[in-house]
This record gives structure tokens, sequence and C-alpha cells, in this order.
């Protein structure tokens, strides 16, 4: 299952934007190096699809700052910076689709670009989950370091060098959080909206 959110962008030049982005399609724009270092990825999507209300909507919000460094998370599918481990399977990279290979690349640039990646097994039981630092800083060492047949669906969460990273949950605390931090930052936000948002959301807490 997925859905839409909001997904928030302001870049050097203190421009903002705002596009109603889904699920699946964040998790890919946040571990795309690409991305995080020339951007390209996330302006050309904000700018094709706009709008201006910045607030919470479907699954809840993400903010991407590029003048501070901050990515900002509050919503319900998950944390943006992951990846399901069977998206990485052995098969993937050898069977020389162009889609795949575009996968192993992302992954290489992932790993070579950044330390402290982890992986996490038993992520949906956090009594159970336990957390091994991945020293590979490319695919094919990668698979070797941690075969699929051992670590089954376990996920990869990636360092989002240089970014601060605040992945919060989608409860009141957490939709406050992300509302006074962008306050900070000097994005204004649409208080009708988000307080509508969080009150419909959140009502039974």
């Amino acid at each position: 299952m997925g859905g839409p959110y909001n997904l928030v962008f302001r870049d050097i030049d203190k421009k903002v934007y705002a596009a109603e982005i889904y699920t699946r399609s964040v998790c890919y724009l946040l571990t795309t190096v690409d991305t995080l270092l020339k951007k390209d990825h996330i302006l050309d999507y904000v700018s094709n699809e706009p709008q201006t209300t910045i607030a919470p909507f479907g699954y809840g919000i993400v903010v991407v700052d590029y003048v501070e460094n901050v990515i900002l998370s509050a919503q319900g599918y998950g944390t943006v910076f992951e990846e399901c481990w069977s998206g990485f399977s052995n098969s993937m990279f050898t069977m020389g689709r162009s889609g795949e290979l575009d996968e192993k690349k992302r992954l290489n640039d992932l790993l070579a670009y950044s330390t402290k990646h982890r992986l996490v097994t038993n992520h949906w039981d956090k009594t159970k989950a336990k957390s091994h630092p991945i020293k590979s800083k490319n695919v094919d060492d990668f698979l070797k370091e941690f075969p699929r047949e051992k670590y089954g669906s376990s996920n990869i969460y990636f360092k989002h060098t240089p970014f601060k990273v605040y992945n919060k949950d989608e409860d009141r605390k957490g939709f406050g959080f992300v509302k006074k931090k962008l306050k900070d930052l000097g994005i204004p936000v649409a208080e009708e909206e988000w307080d509508d948002f969080v009150n419909r959301h959140c009502s039974e807490e």
C-alpha cells in the first residue's frame, strides 16, 4: 500500500517548492546520490508538479532543505531513508535489464558516497531488531558481506551526509516538531491547513 504526501524542497537560492509525491517515489529520490548532491531529480519533480501549500496531507510531509542541509520527515509510510533488501537481490544485478543496471549503479553510488550505512534485520520488531554496520563500498562486496539467503528481507539504512535528518512519527508531537522546525528555518507554513490535517489525522490521540 502507499499514497501521497507533501514534498517540500528549498533550493540554495532560498526558493521554496512543494509537490504531491507518492510514497515509493520519495524513497527513491532520497536514496539517489545525484538527488543529494546535484538536486536534479527533486528540482525536476517539484518544478513539474508544483503546489503552494506547505502543510502535510495524505501520509504526511517530507522536507529537503539545501540552505541548512536539513531533511525533515513526519509521515506514516515509514522512514524515507531506507531500502528493503529484497530490492537488492543477486539476480537483480545479473539479468542485465537497464532498470536493474540503474539500481546497481544507484547502490554502488550510495555505498561509495558516505560511510555509516547499516543493515537492520527484523526491522519490523524493535525487540528483535539488530543493526549491522556496512563495510562494503560497492555492490559486489555488499552481496558477499550480506548474502540474501541469510539476511532475508532486511532493510538498508543510508547515512545522508552532509544532511541532518529528523525522522518523526505521524503524531501531534512529530508534526508539531516539523512545523516548528520549518518556522525556525524561515519556511512559512499554511497554519489552517496544517492544523486541520493534524486534528483529523491525530483525532484518536
